[in-house]
């Protein structure tokens, strides 16, 4: 019986932080399977699967391969009952499963009303979440202070006419 696998590269290394990097510079900075695309798949036996993957695909690269040679920062996923991600360290692999299979928390924008519009990015897991962290700013607003920088003010502070209205609008995670 032959396991399938697939092999995922950064689509673009400059336009990551951790683009050749171990794994925990990668998590820190902001890891994102969207950023890899799947550049081989194929089925190999089981026995030592991700060593002999390795090994293949930088002594005797197949023809039909169009990646760089297996590299720090590349992505193996292997399908047993499900897909397993693994992580190409500098030694040795690390499942990422868990962290490739983890829905994101939502972004939440909160318009804040005083003067002028401004927003804050609020990131929730729910829009009630985003409320409640809206509603701790009740009473207050950012405004331009004269000099071009933004900073917290009542709203009384700023002008006895203003109102605070907040609206929600998730702001949709491309992934």
């Amino acid at each position: 019986m032959k396991m399938k696998f697939k092999i995922y590269q950064l689509k673009d290394t400059r336009g990551t932080d951790y683009g050749f990097m171990g794994w925990d510079f990668a998590k820190d900075h902001g890891f994102k399977i969207s950023d890899y695309d799947e550049v081989y798949a194929g089925e190999r036996n089981p026995s030592g699967i991700l060593e002999n993957i390795f090994e293949e695909f930088n002594i005797n690269r197949p023809d039909d391969f169009k990646g760089h040679s297996l590299s720090v920062s590349d992505v193996v996923a292997i399908e047993t009952d499900n897909w397993h991600y693994y992580y190409c360290d500098r030694f040795g692999w690390e499942d990422i499963t868990e962290v490739v299979n983890a829905k994101p928390k939502k972004k939440y924008r909160v318009w804040a009303r005083c003067i002028d519009y401004v927003y804050i990015d609020i990131e929730a897991e729910s829009e009630e979440d985003a409320r409640e962290a809206a509603d701790e700013l009740d009473g207050g607003c950012f405004h331009e202070d004269g000099t071009g920088d933004w900073e917290w003010g009542s709203v009384a502070e700023l002008d006895d006419d203003a109102e605070v209205d907040y609206t929600y609008d998730e702001i949709v995670n491309p992934e």
